[in-house]
């Protein structure tokens, strides 16, 4: 009996500080907060992985700027204009909060144009998701220039 007892103290020890109070996660951090470090600078996408391809070297030298829902593309004398939104509130039952890209005219930018789920937010970096109808993992990771 003192054995099994001890097997679910284990268990139980072994679950309880496996568990993580994850900082960077964004699901207790207010749209506000989102809403101003998005706006807040210059980024560039560190990392896209779309559909199992590395895409990143499409935008190796672009920087976007998110300003109340335009979203600027540059890349030298080049530049290219789309929209984003961020919600009001969180995006769903379970808290996660989305930003939203889409880029109307421009092919290039068409893999950009998603639901992205902000999976950490850190002042200088974005890490975001996005889940496709085939369970295909989309990542990308915006980094503060």
């Amino acid at each position: 009996m003192k054995k099994l007892v001890f097997l679910c103290m284990a268990i139980v020890g072994a679950v309880v500080t496996s568990c993580s109070d994850d900082d960077n996660n964004p699901s207790g951090t207010s749209i506000e907060k989102v809403r101003t470090t998005v706006q807040d600078g210059q980024w560039r996408i560190s990392s896209l992985i779309k559909d199992g391809s590395d895409l990143s070297g499409n935008f190796a030298d672009t920087d976007f700027d998110f300003n109340n829902g335009v979203v600027t593309a540059t890349a030298a004398s080049d530049v290219w204009t789309g929209s984003y939104s961020l919600p009001n509130q969180t995006s769903s039952s379970a808290g996660y909060k989305v930003i939203t890209m889409y880029f109307a005219d421009e092919p290039n930018f068409a893999i950009l144009n998603d639901h992205w789920r902000i999976i950490t937010l850190t002042d200088d970096k974005i890490t975001l998701k996005y889940v496709d109808q085939d369970t295909v993992d989309d990542t990308m990771i915006l980094e503060k220039n």
